[in-house]
């Protein structure tokens, strides 16, 4: 086909795995497909961060986190979300599930926060950990793909910034969408996934 301007092409409506592009490799034409180039760019890992809030959440099922889905092929991940959290109400506390919609071999993932607890958890999330001894860093884990870890018992300020964390790794078969969901723990009290959160993911084999 003759040669088009890019500006000139229509634009395709979303993007396919088994889109293909031209390339040249040591010279010769070939052609890749958006699936490869997803893979290569997994292996150098992947840094996605929310740009604005997510919708307030007050449901106790599980919602996804929009803006937070990454495509994820076949291979072993490990991931890490940060997740910055306000909550309408010091009596809520916050719900997490991972998803992978393909098909994995293995998933294990923790849900960290700091704790009010000195000597043991109190399951109070805190922001404000610094008394001179130091104070819990709490856990929940689960290795099984969309179940929600949580909740805890409380908040240490409503509508405050909190930090919590999620690591885990992965291994797919077959490729899909690794997501994120959200809910609070009591019905119609609030919980906001703010700008910021974001997700560090990296192919390790």
């Amino acid at each position: 086909m003759a040669d088009t301007k890019i500006s000139n092409l229509t634009q395709a409506a979303s993007g396919i795995g088994t889109q293909e592009f031209a390339i040249n490799e040591a010279g010769t034409s070939k052609k890749i497909t958006l699936d490869q180039i997803s893979q290569f760019v997994n292996i150098s890992g992947v840094h996605v961060s929310l740009a604005n809030d997510a919708v307030a959440n007050g449901l106790t099922t599980a919602v996804r986190v929009s803006g937070m889905d990454v495509t994820v092929g076949s291979g072993t991940y490990v991931f890490e979300y940060y997740i910055r959290a306000q909550l309408a109400d010091t009596g809520n506390s916050p719900k997490f599930a991972v998803n992978h919609t393909g098909t994995v071999t293995a998933f294990m993932c923790d849900f960290f926060f700091g704790d009010t607890g000195v000597s043991a958890t109190a399951g109070n999330i805190t922001q404000a950990a610094n008394t001179a001894t130091g104070q819990i860093w709490a856990f929940q884990a689960t290795r099984t793909l969309n179940t929600l870890l949580g909740p805890e018992a409380s908040v240490d300020a409503a509508n405050s910034d909190i930090m919590l964390r999620i690591t885990g790794l992965i291994i797919v078969t077959v490729s899909g969408t690794l997501e994120l969901y959200q809910a609070s723990e009591v019905a119609g009290n609030l919980m906001t996934i703010k700008a910021g959160t974001c997700l560090i993911l990296n192919k390790v084999g």
